[in-house]
């Protein structure tokens, strides 16, 4: 019986090998690896595209850069991160540890 996504899964990785030709390495533990070139006469470098269905999806549309200067930014800049709450005993673990490792 297969699982949930299978054929997805085996359609996203074929059009992903299909668009990257003869760049295409190998699928190999739940990756394709391609291969592009770092600049005009630049080396040939080596990615791994990770092939898995996330829990949480993301929006549509919300990580599009339009130019070379966005790849560097922030997938979504509007969206500030949250700060992480230690409760109190949490705190208190934290500092704990950090003592007896000699960071505090």
């Amino acid at each position: 019986m297969a699982k949930k996504g299978d054929a997805a899964r085996e359609a996203v990785k074929n059009t992903i090998i299909n668009a990257f030709g003869d760049k295409f390495v190998d699928f190999v533990d739940k990756k394709i690896y391609v291969e592009a070139q770092d600049g005009p006469g630049g080396e040939t470098l080596q990615f791994a595209i990770a092939m898995t269905m996330p829990k949480t999806p993301v929006a549509r549309g919300s990580a599009r850069p339009t130019s070379a200067s966005a790849e560097s930014s922030s997938i979504d800049a509007t969206v500030p991160a949250a700060p992480v709450q230690l409760s109190d005993d949490d705190a208190a673990k934290v500092a704990q540890l950090m003592e007896k490792l000699g960071l505090s």
